[in-house]
């Protein structure tokens, strides 16, 4: 692979910007160094924390994973997974399989995988760190460790390091004074309980920057100045601990660093070179003022309120465009309504581009008559093989929308790179057990704004499942509704359907003034073929008057019936009488010119009675019950005729 531009496929799960997004930023300046293409694979769901017992569903797992595992991996030649953040494990373990099967080395970034190299931070050193500071510079004797969750790796490995410093220090490790605050909820609730049972200690060092923060309010709060009465410490290095007041004494780990050495390391795998199994990342001391360090904020406060001041000005501008999206998306008609919306308020979320790919048997839902029933759809782990891309462009006007094959997709975009490497990021789209397609999106937005991107896939999935679903549900109502109001044989309405319709037809012309026409119909000598050619011949026979009524009703909207076995009915808008001696015509007109070429040994004939009535003072029975007189003296006239020629 030497001399080729290297594929990198980088896969992470959750919203966590401070940390996926660093090292993704450290995977892409370094990939741009090396001129390495860079696919990142994100699904949006975050993990569910350490201690909780529910369980992700299913639909969740199979929608968040499609993305992961809906593509091609042959066309990388490394890939780089942050497997802790996903979902589960298995879907960690299938995806370093399929990778390995295929020869294609895997890199995982602060994980304990085994079966791939791995960059991990040497927390256990950072938090020695931090402890050792707070004993050996500060001479503290009597420290209380806050860490996660009991049983999480993360959290046991950081109190190891406190109790080795104790140690190491000749300091008797106490139980009373070791807590478990699950890195945020239960910090306050630690700190608050250690403190009334054994009063304020020397100095609180915690598991995570956030638990420290909470430590200090709560300090605070009771009248505990912090770091006179008591220092505090933290670990982690976020960007919120470096400009409260007072700053954190934190570790700060290599999280950036770590992106760019995982990319270096899947560049020299991919070139077939060997690698370390297992590289830890140093960490650096960072003093604050909550040890008594460092005596001014000195990293700048105004900046950092200027910045997040920003952040919340773009969110609350984000939001408000989205409630005008969601309020647009309720009068949808087609799918391509909902993308026309969705690309009108792109440019207000500050996108440069965005390209929205859609599995092609979903956009079938989009057809006045379904090819595909909703079961290819539902329960689908990837994408179709072809898929219908919606595309959008800052400074164009509109959007385009193509036909792609999804196998060649990847293996495209990297062949029309240029002389510039691809950076692209790919997200899932579904709805309940409805795999959609994904979103190839401004790789940009998944490191800075993340939360905004999950809510607007979550917003247009939603859009185009429950469409799809709602125009399912029409289909079906509209099936069940045939099934009830239809003859089967012929496709008539039966009984139900002519009581429903003509009874409609009947309210509309007495609202515009119209009268009505109503044909009473029956086959003649049904029993005879029955007898003496077999029922298939007399269902042939019934069928045939169906035909010839169609036939005669033309492109009006009549309201055609078989009442019963032999009996028909219609009803239609008229002026006169004229339009019931043409209806008839045609009817007779039909089966003369079918028994000429049929061929059967017996004809088909029908009698026809019509009366021309006004809805306003007759009603639908009374109007039935003259049509259907009137067709049995045509009936027996008939009758007579045929039995006088013998």
């Amino acid at each position: 692979m030497a001399g080729k531009r290297k594929n990198i496929g980088v896969f992470v799960s959750g919203n966590d910007g401070q940390l996926h997004g660093t090292i993704i930023q450290g995977i892409k300046e370094r990939a741009r160094e090396l001129d390495c293409n860079v696919v990142i694979f994100h699904s949006l769901a975050t993990k569910l924390r350490f201690n909780q017992t529910e369980k992700i569903e299913q639909s969740v797992i199979r929608g968040e994973s499609s993305v992961f595992f809906g593509h091609e991996i042959d066309v990388f030649d490394a890939l780089i997974i942050m497997g802790e953040s996903f979902l589960n494990d298995d879907i960690k373990k299938e995806l370093v399989k399929r990778a390995t099967d295929k020869g294609i080395p895997v890199i995982d970034v602060d994980d304990s995988e085994d079966e791939c190299s791995c960059v991990r931070y040497d927390d256990t050193s950072g938090m020695e760190l931090v402890v050792r500071h707070i004993v050996e510079h500060h001479g503290c004797k009597k420290v209380n460790f806050i860490s996660g969750f009991k049983g999480n790796r993360q959290s046991e490995e950081r109190i190891k390091a406190y109790i080795k410093v104790l140690e190491e220090n000749n300091i008797p490790v106490e139980p009373k004074r070791i807590g478990y605050g699950e890195f945020y909820i239960k910090a306050v609730e630690v700190i608050k309980d250690m403190v009334e049972a054994d009063g304020v200690p020397e100095a609180v060092v915690c598991a995570n920057d956030i638990m420290a923060i909470e430590v200090i309010a709560y300090l605070n709060s009771i009248g505990v100045r912090v770091p006179d009465d008591c220092l505090v410490a933290g670990f982690d290095g976020i960007r919120e601990g470096q400009v409260y007041i007072p700053s954190l004494t934190t570790c700060r780990r290599a999280i950036k660093y770590s992106g760019v050495k995982a990319l270096d390391i899947a560049v020299l795998a991919a070139d077939g070179e060997k690698t370390e199994k297992l590289i830890y990342l140093e960490p650096e001391l960072v003093l604050g003022q909550s040890c008594g360090c460092v005596e001014n904020n000195e990293l700048g406060f105004n900046s950092f309120y200027k910045t997040m001041n920003n952040m919340v000005n773009d969110r609350d501008l984000f939001n408000s465009y989205h409630i005008d999206m969601t309020r647009d998306f309720a009068s949808v008609k087609q799918i391509d309504d909902i993308f026309g919306i969705m690309f009108k308020y792109l440019g207000s979320f500050r996108f440069s581009w965005f390209d929205y790919y859609v599995n092609k048997d979903v956009i079938n839902f989009n057809e006045s008559e379904m090819r595909d029933s909703i079961d290819q759809v539902v329960g689908r782990d990837i994408y179709s093989n072809e898929l219908v891309c919606y595309s959008w462009r800052e400074n164009e006007k509109g959007y385009q929308c193509y036909e792609v094959k999804t196998k060649s997709l990847l293996r495209n975009m990297f062949d029309n790179a240029g002389d510039e490497p691809v950076f692209i990021t790919l997200v899932p789209s579904y709805y309940q057990n409805m795999v959609l397609g994904f979103a190839a999106v401004d790789e940009t937005k998944c490191i800075h704004e993340l939360a905004m991107l999950c809510t607007l896939m979550a917003t247009v999935s939603y859009t185009i499942g429950d469409f799809c679903m709602r125009r399912e549900m029409r289909n079906l109502i509209n099936k069940l509704d045939s099934m009830y109001v239809s003859d089967n044989l012929t496709g008539l309405h039966n009984r139900f359907g002519l009581y429903r319709d003509a009874g409609r037809m009947l309210l509309r012309a007495k609202e515009k003034g119209k009268k009505v026409i109503a044909v009473a119909i029956d086959l003649d000598r049904l029993k005879f073929v029955n007898d003496n050619f077999g029922h298939e011949e007399g269902d042939n026979a019934i069928k045939t008057i169906a035909k010839a009524m169609k036939y005669a009703a033309g492109n009006r909207k009549a309201v055609l019936s078989r009442t019963g076995g032999d009996e028909y009915f219609m009803m239609d808008f008229c002026e006169d009488d004229s339009a019931g001696e043409q209806f008839v015509e045609k009817i007779h007109a039909y089966l003369s010119d079918y028994n000429l070429d049929s061929g059967l040994p017996y004809v088909v004939e029908c009698s026809c009675g019509f009366y021309v009535a006004d809805p306003k003072v007759e009603s639908l029975e009374g109007i039935m019950r003259v049509a259907d007189e009137r067709m049995y003296e045509v009936k027996m006239a008939r009758k007579a005729a045929r039995n006088k020629r013998g």
